[in-house]
């Protein structure tokens, strides 16, 4: 059970803290002292676990919410402690009151004597200084206790049904408990909270004075301990009260392994040694590390500091003994006998058949011991540094915990003969699908149950250990189930692997009336059942588990036979309440089932329960989803109040894929995805800033992964800008400065997944093709390079450069650039490619302009570096006269096979989806008559459905056979000719001022090549949706065939991939009046020029629609 001290913003801090500290020390372990905040006071089910409700000091009252859910609490047989508070007692209701109302914190009608009880508070905003005497009733004081020392309680004197637990000197009620409905209230206006030893004037106490400290604060907490009798709960006797604060803990590892210790500091001191290793500041704890001949000093020193209660915010810092020689006597770990321990891993190590090696340590073998520890799942998941230094596995345990934790919010008790520990797993995310991390908790609690049945265990008798899904292990006797443990799954993803915690609480030795697993055995029994023999049979029982799960990338096929047979709900005789009628039917493995519904159907599904439903809900695709919602009441309830799926499905309409290293919380991910689709279908932005161009600007820009980048016309430096996400994100310029001796020709960025810029120049074209930088593509003092496309992939980086000095001096190449190796090297004649699109990681496609193609390269890594296209994919054949002077492409976002490790956005769009944009620029050839400009469309996923059905090397496809079905064409000839205008499926058109009629105004249009943005669009607006495009009006859905008629094509060029298009004026109070516009996952961006074609200003729309 739960005591939870009210900490919301009325409280004061420092009452919270002292009652948070003070009742630790009386409470633990039998219940969990914890604080609860404004917000989970009124959101969470917290009523039906807490057996007391502590609301300090405050200097404000309370939101009505917050006052109505404890008077809910009380009234239906709660118990309330209030500190620093007053109460008034009436036969009349006052909450409307004029100078009372103000002052009031919770208001109650005592419905047995038609009474009421209103709690107050003061205005005093810091703990009074005043100490007074406490007459109790049965004649003792008590000296020295903080508060006002003046009566705040009126109507009780007279009143029958109160209990005054004591005065102060002049006679007025000091503090009193009383009944309301079928709870009960305790008020004290004095602070007995705090403790007496705190603080004293001059910081000196001689002896004397010292004595009566000591013991006037005995008869504090001898005071507040009646308190908490008259409220009834249960104090813990005294062999139970482990120390109020935690202790030191040993890093140990298995006497055959001493080195593992030297080890792990090594790890946690880099670079330095671990010799040296003596601090280490984290996030939530710094770490203080002692060598094993300091651990008498330091545990005696941490043991005498124990008597006094401290505020949790003090415990710092936490003490480590490094035992890289020896393990700790046993008088040092009197609770754990860690010889013990390894003994019994070494045998069941042994006997489960775990691989064993001098240089590597199995799980167990190395391990961080405390007696007494906050929680030993906290120490590695809140600590981001010591968890990404600390090699794994590892495995953290305690004999006591001071806030253990557990499911959810739950708090996780540590009373006497509790075994509590967490250990510490990493895997590579390119070896094990992140998917399958949610079977984890399964494998270690089957490992819990199943370590129960050794006869180092439980034996014969373990056979009543059982699973109960998803997380709990649960004890049958006679047919009654006795929750006896849990597991706790944290997960965090860094540099491509996931760190994998996993926290295990088990009562093994607990005394009644909390079950365990020795109240499974005789009295005989249990006296060879230690905790020790336990957490090592458990360990080696996971390791040989987690070895098979591995090797099988997360695969749970090799367990769910067992754990089927040692879960809690087989063979059950449940209540389908799925069909209609309901039925009673018998739970079992699916095997032999007879749950039907009302059509003789089976219906194992739906009887699951509705956190496997939902994960299984969450592996379909949206078609399905769809679906599925429409055919079972139930399944329509899950996609409805699941926000796990809501956000998965509408992620997917969207065109999204989720960024599992992202902190964000599912709740608040959605609801920024909603904010982010709605402000983009209907051309809202939340908050907009201008970004000034500080330099006269050159060619080279790019915009990607929320940064926008430019060069100068020295083309020795790049500027760039980290875009805002909030209007509280500054918009600045940032710098970097070149080597004089370079000149910057072209750049190529991968922030998301390398969080990398690529700067070529023309001093930089060294490619290895044996050792190292060896050999030059161009040699400057001939060739005169001229760079036209340059992008970083993964591990690749691809070049198009040309020379002027020959027709056929250009190179295609790409190569990796952390080994410097060439992967592909392709000769071409001059001006054929203008720019690279990455469409998987072995497919590439480069627009040849010469020919009228797409030229398709496929990459692997065992292709030879003089690697052709493999296939070509045409274009509308040109008209004679005529050329394509230029094709300029485009895929934003690009691929990332490492994933997205360095983005600060929970989602982007899938890279599959995108669109690609291709600029195709045509040219008469003689250059009297006028071309035309025009932007082809197509999905990456289209290309690589090519690419996929091609039929052999060197084929040409040709464009009736792929393109009118899969592209659309726009002429352009009004459209600025920057590139950077599509992101996902979306792409924006701003018109040229040149290219408008006189007095016409600037408009954008937006188009998104989204099919359920397609079919969204036509269920809100109808056909109407078809008709001609309106600015400033509701969308506009474009699904006929386009028929493009111009003297340069040689035919009717026909397009028909479907799209919506919204065009607007303006954006808020700002008209789209701009040279040119961009767009990244987040924004637009306009961009304005000086009358020389120079960019001056560049306007930033943040796109998201307010919910509310």
């Amino acid at each position: 059970m739960n005591v939870l001290i009210y900490a919301g913003p009325e409280a004061l801090q420092k009452s919270v803290a002292h009652s948070l500290a003070t009742l630790r020390s009386i409470l633990l372990p039998q219940y969990s002292v914890q604080t609860i905040t404004n917000q989970a006071l009124n959101s969470q089910p917290w009523k039906t676990s807490c057996a007391l409700f502590v609301v300090p000091q405050c200097h404000g009252a309370l939101q009505p919410p917050s006052s109505a859910s404890i008077r809910d609490y009380v009234e239906s047989g709660g118990s309330l402690l209030c500190l620093g508070a007053g109460a008034i007692c009436s036969e009349r209701e006052l909450s409307g009151a004029v100078g009372i109302s103000k002052n009031l914190l919770v208001g109650f009608l005592d419905k047995l004597t038609g009474t009421y009880v209103y709690l107050t508070h003061g205005q005093d905003k810091n703990l009074p200084d005043e100490r007074h005497a406490l007459h109790l009733p049965e004649g003792n004081h008590v000296e020295g206790i903080r508060g006002l020392g003046s009566s705040e309680f009126a109507g009780f004197d007279n009143e029958k049904d109160r209990n005054v637990l004591a005065r102060f000197s002049g006679g007025s009620i000091a503090g009193l408990e009383r009944n309301i409905g079928l709870g009960k209230v305790a008020i004290w206006a004095s602070n007995i909270e705090v403790p007496l030893t705190k603080e004293s004037s001059s910081g000196l106490l001689n002896a004397s004075t010292a004595r009566e400290t000591a013991g006037g604060e005995k008869q504090r907490l001898q005071l507040l301990k009646s308190t908490l009798l008259s409220l009834s709960l249960r104090l813990p006797s005294v062999e139970e009260s482990p120390v109020s604060r935690p202790l030191p803990q040993f890093l140990t590892s298995i006497p055959s392994k001493l080195d593992v210790v030297s080890k792990i500091a090594d790890l946690l001191a880099a670079p330095s040694s671990g010799s040296q290793l003596n601090v280490f500041k984290d996030e939530n704890d710094t770490f203080h590390f002692h060598n094993v001949l300091e651990s008498k000093d330091v545990m005696k020193s941490a043991r005498e500091s124990t008597d006094v209660p401290q505020d949790p915010s003090e415990w710092q810092p936490k003490h480590i003994i490094l035992c890289s020689t020896s393990l700790p006597d046993q008088d040092q770990s009197p609770l754990f006998d860690l010889r013990a321990y390894y003994e019994s891993l070494s045998l069941a190590r042994k006997a489960q058949g775990c691989h064993d090696a001098p240089e590597v340590w199995g799980c167990g073998e190395a391990l961080l011991y405390g007696e007494t520890v906050t929680s030993t799942q906290t120490m590695l998941d809140k600590n981001p540094r010591l968890l990404s230094r600390l090699p794994s596995p590892l495995v953290s345990l305690a004999s006591y915990q001071l806030a253990g934790r557990g499911r959810g919010s739950n708090i996780w008790l540590s009373p006497s003969g509790c075994l509590q520990f967490s250990v510490l797993q990493r895997v590579s995310l390119s070896k094990f699908p992140a998917s399958k991390l949610v079977f984890v908790q399964y494998l270690f609690a089957l490992a819990v149950v199943e370590a129960c049945r050794d006869e180092a265990v439980l034996g014969k008798w373990g056979k009543q250990v059982r699973l109960k899904w998803p997380n709990d292990v649960y004890a049958v006797v006679e047919g009654e189930r006795k929750k006896i443990g849990g597991i706790l799954v944290n997960t965090s993803f860094s540099g491509g692997n996931v760190d994998i915690i996993i926290g295990c609480g088990l009562n093994v030795l607990n005394a009644a009336p909390i079950f365990s697993l020795a109240q499974l055995l005789s009295p005989d029994g249990q006296k060879s059942l230690t905790l020790e023999k336990t957490v090592s049979n458990i360990l080696a029982r996971f390791e040989k588990m987690w070895e098979t799960f591995v090797q099988e990338r997360g695969s749970f096929d090799s367990f769910m036979n067992l754990y089927l047979e040692r879960w809690l709900h087989s063979d059950q005789l449940v209540t389908l309440t799925t069909v209609i009628p309901p039925q009673l039917a018998l739970s079992s493995d699916g095997a032999n089932s007879s749950m039907n519904d009302s059509h003789g159907r089976p219906s194992q599904l739906l009887d699951l329960p509705i956190e496997i439903i939902i994960h299984i809900l969450s592996y379909l695709d949206l078609d399905d989803a769809i679906y599925a919602n429409r055919v079972n009441v139930l399944i329509r309830n899950c996609f409805q109040t699941s926000q796990i799926l809501q956000y998965r499905f509408a992620a997917q309409a969207a065109g999204l894929e989720n960024n599992p290293n992202h902190h964000l919380a599912i709740r608040d991910r959605l609801q920024m995805l909603r904010r982010r689709e709605l402000g983009w279908s209907g051309f809202e932005a939340d908050f907009q800033g201008t970004l000034p161009v500080l330099r006269e600007p050159m060619g080279i820009y790019d915009l990607t992964g929320g940064i926008y980048l430019m060069g100068d016309v020295s083309r020795k430096t790049l500027r760039y800008c980290r875009l805002p996400s909030t209007p509280e994100d500054p918009i600045s310029w940032s710098t970097i400065d070149l080597p004089e001796t370079l000149t910057v020709v072209d750049i190529g960025l991968c922030l998301y997944e390398h969080d990398l810029i690529a700067e070529t120049s023309i001093h930089q074209y060294f490619l290895d093709r044996r050792r190292g930088a060896s050999s030059a593509i161009f040699d400057k003092k001939t060739s005169s390079p001229c760079m036209r496309a340059c992008v970083v992939f993964g591990e690749y980086l691809a070049l198009v450069a040309n020379t002027r000095i020959s027709e056929s001096a250009g190179r295609f190449c790409v190569f990796n650039w952390k080994t410097a190796s060439v992967v592909l090297d392709h000769p071409l004649p001059h001006n054929v490619y203008c720019s690279i699109i990455f469409l998987s990681p072995t497919y590439i496609c480069l627009p040849n302009a010469a020919m009228g193609n797409l030229d398709i390269f496929h990459i692997t890594p065992t292709s030879p570096p003089s690697s052709a296209p493999v296939f070509y994919a045409s274009l509308p054949s040109i008209s004679e006269g005529y050329s394509i002077r230029a094709i300029y492409g485009r895929a934003e976002v690009n691929p990332t096979p490492g994933g997205t490790l360095h983005s600060t956005l929970p989602f982007h769009p899938t890279s599959e989806d995108s669109i690609a944009i291709f600029n195709i620029h045509i040219r008469k050839n003689d250059g009297l008559a006028p071309g035309g400009d025009f932007s082809m469309f197509v999905h990456r996923s289209s290309l690589l459905a090519l690419c996929e059905a091609r039929m052999a090397d060197g084929q040409i496809l040709d464009w009736e056979d792929w393109g009118p079905l899969m592209t659309r064409w726009i002429n352009i000839e009004a459209v600025p000719w920057c590139i950077t205008t599509t992101t996902g499926q979306r792409c924006v058109l701003g018109i040229t001022p040149g290219a408008r009629e006189e007095g016409t105004p600037a408009f954008v249009t937006l188009l998104d090549f989204n099919p359920m943005e397609i079919k969204r669009t036509l269920a809100a607006y109808g056909v109407e949706a078809m008709h001609e495009i309106i600015v400033e009006g509701r969308p506009t859905i474009h699904v006929t065939v386009t028929e493009m008629e111009y003297d340069f094509f040689e035919g009717v060029v026909e397009s028909a991939l479907p799209y919506v298009s919204i065009s607007r004026y303006s954006i808020g109070d700002t008209l789209l009046d701009f040279d040119g516009m961009l767009m990244d996952e987040e924004r637009l961006l306009g961009v304005a020029t000086d009358d020389h074609g120079r960019v001056e200003r560049i306007e930033i729309f943040h796109m998201a629609a307010d919910l509310s």
